[in-house]
């Protein structure tokens, strides 16, 4: 048994070609009726195109193929006409290999009907094509007719079953399954968006996630972003690690400059309003009142949200090392008050002030009880 086969992916000229050559050995009656379905679909066919100004990708597409072809025994007559058990494959490859998509028309789903030698069918209508990948440009159909060994040759697929992929765009989510590993732009590409939010959902544990090479990068920005914002009361980018669990030893934020040679600044922060430069809540989160902080005038405030000099710390200090301090005059002053109870003492240390007229006070609070009290200057 032989076919001949259309797919529907050519040009009008090329079905009238075709059914010159099915009917070829036709009857008179059988060519005109081929002759008028042609006409007649070619009509609808120009009708709809000239009869609406915009096209829009429909929200339910009918994601199947058709497909004509003309069975005919080894003498070239058509078959009889009936109804036929026909098998359709589609493979990678024009001989040899698994069938990647198998669609089995029999008694058991629905026979193909047989008139003069030819049928139609749309692919699809019993296997679906919809999570078929279509990226890819050697895509074989191969047809098996009854208990007969699978025709040959295939026939490659040609541009409107590779629709299947443009139809991903359309949908709610793109599925990046459905394109090859590299995707390259050509130009400036930009994503309008507004009430929408943009998620990706990461589920490796060992890889990397994302990555973003700008290795020709001078004076550009390898990643800006940016606001205009007048009202801004959020973030403009965050980083949260929510997960609770003391196996979390890694880093929520690493920069790093691996480079030894390289006189580039990690990080630099340019402040020119009047918040905070930079802030580290250790206890409750932003409402943490003995953060770590910076503000816009370079005051550095430990356990304090608003420092009054350069260095200004509430709490305990403690130097393992040196203090080393220089100014002129250098003002150092030490209030320490004694334990209440009798006969303890209280070391203040050694104070060396040199080079120039400075003061130094020392102030000693008395409790109560009758203690001693030395004092040197």
């Amino acid at each position: 048994m032989h076919l001949a086969l259309d797919l529907y992916t050519k040009k009008w000229f090329t079905k009238l070609r075709w059914f010159y050559f099915i009917c070829s050995r036709c009857s008179i009656k059988t060519l005109v009726r081929h002759i008028l379905a042609v006409i007649i679909v070619a009509l609808l066919a120009f009708g709809t195109s000239y009869s609406v100004s915009s096209t829009y990708a429909a929200a339910g597409i009918n994601q199947t193929i058709n497909f004509q072809g003309k069975l005919v025994n080894s003498s070239g007559l058509n078959v009889a006409d009936g109804n036929y058990d026909i098998t359709f494959y589609l493979y990678a490859a024009s001989s040899g290999g698994s069938a990647l998509w198998t669609e089995v028309w029999n008694t058991g789903t629905a026979q193909v009907p047989v008139q003069d030698g030819v049928f139609r069918v749309a692919l699809g209508t019993h296997s679906v094509l919809t999570s078929f990948n279509f990226n890819d440009d050697s895509l074989y159909l191969a047809v098996k007719v009854g208990a007969d060994p699978e025709m040959t040759p295939r026939i490659r697929f040609t541009s409107v079953p590779y629709a299947f992929v443009a139809k991903t765009v359309v949908d709610d989510a793109l599925d990046f399954d459905q394109f090859k590993d590299t995707m390259a732009l050509d130009a400036n590409t930009t994503v309008n968006q507004s009430s929408y939010t943009w998620t990706q959902n990461f589920t490796g544990n060992t890889t990397t996630g994302y990555t973003y090479n700008a290795n020709s990068l001078t004076t550009g920005k390898g990643l800006f972003v940016s606001s205009s914002a007048t009202g801004l009361t959020g973030n403009l980018a965050e980083f949260t690690l929510s997960g609770s669990n003391a196996g979390n030893t890694g880093n929520v934020v690493r920069i790093a400059q691996t480079g030894t040679s390289s006189a580039a600044v990690p990080l630099v922060v340019t402040n020119l309003g009047t918040g905070l430069s930079f802030r580290v809540n250790d206890e409750t989160g932003d409402a943490d009142t003995t953060p770590f902080v910076i503000d816009a005038a370079g005051n550095i405030g430990i356990g304090l949200t608003a420092p009054l000099q350069k260095l200004h710390v509430s709490g305990n200090g403690r130097f393992d090392g040196g203090l080393y301090m220089y100014g002129s005059p250098l003002n150092v002053e030490v209030t320490r008050a004694l334990p209440t109870t009798v006969g303890n003492t209280i070391e203040i240390g050694n104070l060396n002030v040199t080079n120039g007229a400075h003061n130094v006070r020392l102030s000693v609070t008395v409790p109560s009880s009758s203690n001693s009290v030395a004092k040197q200057y």
